[in-house]
This record gives C-alpha cells, structure tokens and sequence, in this order.
C-alpha cells in the first residue's frame, strides 16, 4: 500500500482535525490535504500563494530559508509562526510544524491556528507597550541580521552613537562606528551565531570620535525553527562608572600607601639624620687632597638623596590643605618657565608658551606650580636632549587648561595605565610619587589631571574649574 492509499483510509480523522495538513512528496510537490487546510488555508487566506512552506512553489522561487527541503535533507522536525490577514483585515497566526514522515518519503505540513491569551486585544496593548519601553530606552537596544545590517535602532542608542533611526536602519554597522580595540569584531560577528554574551566591557567610538567605555550584551535572534537569524545588543555606557570606580580605587590606594609611607618615612628619616651628620664631622677632621674625602662626600650625597625621598614621603603623607586664593594661571606658568629655562637650554631642548581666553581660577598657587613643575621637569626628562616642549594655557565654558605638551617617545599603553599610581615609575632613580602627588593637588582644586592620546609623544592636561562670576 502506497503512502497516498494509506492517508486515505485514514482521511476521516484528519478531515476532523481543526488544522491544516498536506503531504509533500520528495519533490516537495502537494500529494494531498485535509478539508481544513483546503478550506481555510488554500482557499480563504491563499496560504500557499504567500508562503512556499506549502510547495506550490517551485524550486527556483524558494527562498533560501525554505523549510520543507531542510526537513527532507536533515530529517528532523521544524516549526516556523506565520501571520496573515483575513479578507476583514484581522490578523490571524498560526504555528506551522514540518516533519518527515516515511523513510524520507515526503514531509508531512501541519497549520494550527494559534488561540491564545496572546493574542487578545489585551496582548496588542501588551506589545506596543513594550515595544515603546525598549524605543525609548536610555541605553541603546539595536538589532542586526546575518549580514550585520541594522534592523532595529532605539533612542538610546542614538544619543550613545550620534546616528538617528533614518541614517542607520537599513546599513551595514561598519558605517555607524568602528571598534576601538581588536577582538571586539568577534562580538559582532561570532563564528557562533548561537552564542549569547550576557556582558562585555570595550571601548568604542561614536561618531564624533568620542572614547566610551560600554557594556554590551549580546542575544542571538532565532526563528520558529530555532535558526539564527540575527542578533539584538543592549549596550550601556559605563565611562563615569569606570572613572568613579577608578577614582575609588586610586583613592584607596593613596590613603594605605600614605599610612605606609608616614610610618617608612619616621622610620628612616631618624637614622639617616645621624649618618649624614657623622659623615659631615668626619670629612671636617680630613685634609682637602685625601681621597677618603670622595668616599665620604659620595656618602654625604646619597643620603641628602633618600633624604629628598623621604620629605616626598612626608608630603605624600601628609599633604598640606591649599590655601585658595583668586590667582592667573599666566603667572605660574611664567615663573614655571624661569625655573626650568637654564635646564632646557642646557639640553637645546625649546620651551614654547601659548597662551589664550581667560586664565582666572581659585587655587593655590605654590601647589599648582609645584604641579606644572613636576609635569614640566618629567617631559625634559623624557626628551633627553633637543626636541620642544609646549605649555598650553587656555579654556572654554567648563574649564581653565593647562597643557605640557613633548616630542619625546611618549609611554606605552601597559605604562598609561600605571601613570598615576603610587611608587611606579619608568626613570633610573625615580620616586614614583610626582605624578601621584600633582593628581591629588589637582583634584583638591576640584579639576582633573590626565593624559591626552597623541600619535607621538606625551601630552598631560590639567582642567580647573572655571571662576564662576559673582551674581549681581
């Protein structure tokens, strides 16, 4: 008995189904259908003129995603949703199970209409809510498909990257923003299409060239057949949260290193005091042309050394409050300058000075020379010899700036992120407290001190808070 003669002794039963069923044979061709299917599907919504799952397509009209050949290829069972309109407008949906049946001889299609709480006025209401929920977001939900083409693009995620709906719908994501780190082209576009990212922190950069630390998360879209057809990303702007958490940390950091360093620093400057002490009273007793004389004196100099060191760490320790006071960063920078001119000249190295917009702030102004100076003295020091360093006063509507610019070779990205931290240090016979100490200055004055990105050479910026005008 073939398979035709053997549905059709059971064509009663299928015939009472509330659901539609047809038989495609190898070829993917009809071989039959209950009443249901012929009634409802065929005839009244045209199913099978609108969606090949059926077979009245040929092969060369099939989509790529047809299902009924995948059954027949692989031998499992796939299901897909379909939503249609009836002749009065109303949305109908149905769940469409394709399934092999024989020893491959065909694929069985069975239509179920879908009647469910989901789909009541209320579930509409539902929906809409949603998926004005998700538009209106802070943080920025997208969608793409397989080929990275933008989909779906919410309010957050214009105000995160620069791109409103119209500009990016429809493109590819290479064109709204690139990637600021290697490795993050695997987040986009996984080898796996079926993996899901629950979180990963990386930089990226929005139209405007802007750096944003972000946390992204990743889940793949699939369709009623559990293939991937896409992926959705909720991306949130973590670049204060990192910063406040940095600031927290470095903050902690000082605190324990200033305990250690106000203990080390009692420790060692008592003993230090009589050894160098002894060593001036020896060299008193020793003629000018005696060679223990160089000994001593090497002595008398290594311990004025650690004695330098040591009023660091008293400082570090504890730092005197500032004193503000209504002062021109113009005049720190010009007596700055004055220090350090014999030291650049001695080197050929040029000091330039640039000056523009207002310069007023409240500060302290022996502790932001001793900032400028230390950021001064650390550029000559890496320059070496010849080059140019450039100090830059200027502002704008949030901050004064003060900028030291070099040409020298700059820090590597595993130092950047050292820079400020107690004790490190890239010199020979550095402390690795000025950077430390002239950040804590800085942010005492309520502004910040950084490093700015450059192609070459190093920049560090200092931003004050502007001098508010007194109200009338």
């Amino acid at each position: 008995m073939d398979i035709t003669s053997r549905f059709d002794s059971a064509q009663e039963f299928f015939d009472s189904l509330e659901c539609g069923v047809m038989l495609l044979d190898r070829t993917l061709h009809p071989i039959w259908s209950n009443r249901f299917y012929e009634r409802e599907v065929a005839e009244q919504l045209r199913m099978c003129d609108t969606h090949c799952f059926t077979g009245m397509n040929s092969g060369e009209m099939r989509c790529e995603d047809c299902l009924p050949p995948q059954v027949l290829h692989t031998g499992r069972t796939l299901e897909t949703l379909r939503s249609l309109r009836d002749e009065h407008g109303g949305e109908l949906r149905y769940r469409v199970v394709l399934t092999p049946y024989g020893d491959g001889e065909g694929v069985a299609v069975f239509i179920l209409r879908m009647e469910s709480d989901e789909h009541s006025p209320g579930s509409a209401w539902r929906e809409r809510f949603l998926l004005s929920a998700i538009r209106n977001s802070h943080d920025a939900v997208f969608a793409l498909d397989r080929q990275n083409t933008v989909r779906f693009w919410n309010r957050g995620a214009e105000r995160l990257f620069g791109w409103n709906i119209t500009e990016t719908v429809g493109r590819g994501l290479e064109h709204i923003f690139v990637e600021d780190e290697s490795g993050t082209a695997e987040l986009f576009s996984p080898e796996d299409a079926r993996q899901e990212i629950p979180g990963q922190e990386i930089r990226l950069r929005t139209r405007n060239s802007g750096v944003v630390w972000a946390d992204v998360s990743r889940t793949p879209l699939l369709d009623g057949s559990g293939r991937p057809n896409g992926y959705s990303f909720v991306v949130r702007d973590i670049t204060e949260k990192r910063a406040a958490l940095e600031k927290m940390a470095f903050t902690e950091r000082m605190s324990a290193v200033g305990n250690m360093a106000a203990a080390l620093a009692h420790e060692i400057g008592t003993p230090l005091g009589v050894i160098s002490s002894s060593t001036e009273y020896l060299m008193l007793d020793l003629e000018k042309g005696d060679e223990r004389r160089e000994d001593l004196a090497t002595i008398l100099s290594e311990t004025e050394r650690i004695g330098g060191l040591v009023r660091n760490l008293l400082e570090f320790a504890r730092p005197e409050a500032p004193v503000f006071e209504l002062l021109q960063l113009g005049s720190v920078v010009e007596r700055v300058e004055r220090l350090v001119r014999h030291s650049a000249s001695k080197q050929s190295t040029k000091l330039v000075i640039k000056s523009s917009g207002s310069d007023l702030v409240y500060g302290d102004a022996n502790q932001l020379e001793q900032v400028l100076l230390n950021l001064t003295i650390n550029a000559l020091q890496a320059i070496g010899s010849g080059g140019m360093i450039t100090i830059v006063l200027g502002g704008d509507d949030d901050a004064v700036t003060l900028s030291v610019e070099d040409d020298g070779p700059g820090f590597t990205p595993e130092a950047k992120e050292s820079l400020f931290h107690p004790f490190f240090t890239t010199k020979a016979n550095g402390t690795g407290l000025g950077l430390a100490v002239a950040k804590r200055i800085v942010e005492e004055h309520g502004g910040s001190l950084s490093t700015v990105e450059r192609e070459t050479g190093a920049t560090f910026q200092v931003r004050l808070p502007v001098l508010e005008p007194k109200p009338d």
